[in-house]
């Protein structure tokens, strides 16, 4: 099928037909009567990070996060069997914010990795079962006793991790602790980091795909969630989440195909090499990406999706803080639902507004255009990547980590 291309809008949908307020109290309070969650009179709120049993490890720059633990066989060329009296325990690690592209350092992992379990043994791993490049997961097995129930994750540098493993060989995934408040507009649920925003404004927007209607305006019905207390404040964008019927709205628009079909692009590549033009693409603007930075697979607990930092215009427009954007785009493991997230975010090398004669911060890119209406505009926004890049995730505001957390805790369910 041939791939279509269309400028895109930054008119947002604004047809909705239920407003469903959730504002995170400060103190135990009731709750409006049409508030979807929680099913008590104050919100359930997530055991802090620093409360809670980790389930996530570094390596060098990249999170891990515990995604599965599991009894098997080793099915390597040349791998024994386990040894009398033990049997294999596989540990799967999903790499969080590893750069799409790159490989995970797995050939220098920390030494002192082990499993302790409730017979006392702290059994070392035995190799390296695996590394899926394309999903970014990190399989290592251990040879625990056969005798052992309990068993916890010790990596240097971190807390040990409890392993859910159910003793019939089964595959359990453990649920990991994510900061702050649950919150939820059917059918998305996520936690709220308390730095991020202080509560959300769910509205369902009805189908809309009158003949009269321009591309932008169509929807075949969607979930529109909206940060509200958030971290930044008069920007362009507002900070949406969308959940859309995949197949409904891939019905609808030739450019939500093109965008899912980019999507599935990058989630499934073996080996995917991105730039700008073969990112999704947000069907509701009418406008054109100038860059895209910080590009990074990032799963949540039932899907996965890739982020980027961005910047959408309708002319040569210099980079700013007024108009930058973290960008997600996923999938449900099902296909079913298709999520799009817009959440304003801010560089210190970046200038504040869109105005070309705005004051740049020492390290800033000078914009280009400015002096010159010829001047290489793609060179120019290149220069910005590159920036953007090399500042350090916490550098911005709100953080990637944040922004990262919160889609991670994201679930997707009818």
């Amino acid at each position: 099928m041939k791939k279509a291309f269309f400028f895109l809008s930054l008119l947002m949908i604004i047809a909705v037909a239920c407003d469903v307020s959730i504002t995170l109290p400060t103190s135990p309070a009731a709750l409006p009567t049409d508030t979807i969650i929680p099913a008590t009179v104050t919100p359930e709120v997530f055991i802090g990070l620093t409360h809670a049993v980790p389930a996530q490890v570094e390596l060098g720059p990249v999170t891990l996060a515990v995604q599965e633990a599991r009894f098997g066989n080793c099915e390597l060329a040349g791998c024994p069997p386990a040894p009398a009296g033990t049997r294999y325990l596989l540990v799967t690690l999903q790499a969080l914010n590893l750069p799409v592209g790159q490989s995970l350092d797995y050939k220098n992992l920390p030494q002192g990795i082990a499993i302790h379990d409730n017979t006392g043994v702290n059994t070392p791993y035995n190799r390296i079962y695996r590394y899926a490049h394309a999903a970014q997961q990190l399989t290592l097995y251990f040879a625990v006793p056969e005798n052992g129930t309990v068993f916890g994750l010790q990596w240097p540098g971190a807390a040990e991790i409890p392993l859910a493993v159910a003793l019939d060989g089964t595959s359990v995934t453990p649920q990991p602790a994510f900061e702050g408040v649950e919150v939820a507009v059917s059918p998305l649920r996520l936690v709220l980091p308390p730095a991020v925003a202080s509560g959300v404004r769910g509205n369902q927007v009805p189908r809309a795909d009158g003949q009269d209607l321009p591309t932008w305006g169509k929807t075949p019905g969607h979930t529109l969630l909206t940060l509200e207390g958030y971290a930044l404040q008069n920007r362009s964008h507002q900070p949406e989440i969308y959940v859309y019927p995949a197949q409904a709205y891939v019905e609808m628009l030739p450019t939500v195909f093109e965008s899912i079909h980019r999507l599935d692009n990058i989630l499934y590549s073996p080996d995917p090499q991105l730039n700008s033009d073969q990112l999704p693409i947000v069907p509701f603007f009418n406008a054109q990406q100038a860059f895209a930075s910080n590009i990074a697979l990032v799963p949540f607990q039932n899907g996965q999706g890739v982020r980027f930092v961005t910047e959408y215009a309708q002319y040569p427009a210099p980079a700013n803080n007024q108009d930058l954007f973290y960008h997600f785009q996923g999938l449900t493991r099902d296909g079913a639902y298709y999520i799009i997230a817009i959440l304003p975010i801010s560089n210190p090398n970046l200038a504040e507004t869109s105005d070309a004669g705005a004051p740049l911060p020492a390290g800033g890119i000078p914009y280009s255009y400015l002096v010159d209406p010829n001047a290489d505009m793609q060179l120019y926004y290149k220069s910005v990547d590159e920036v953007l890049n090399a500042t350090p995730p916490g550098a911005f505001t709100p953080t990637l980590q944040q922004l990262d957390a919160l889609i991670q805790s994201m679930l997707v369910t009818p």
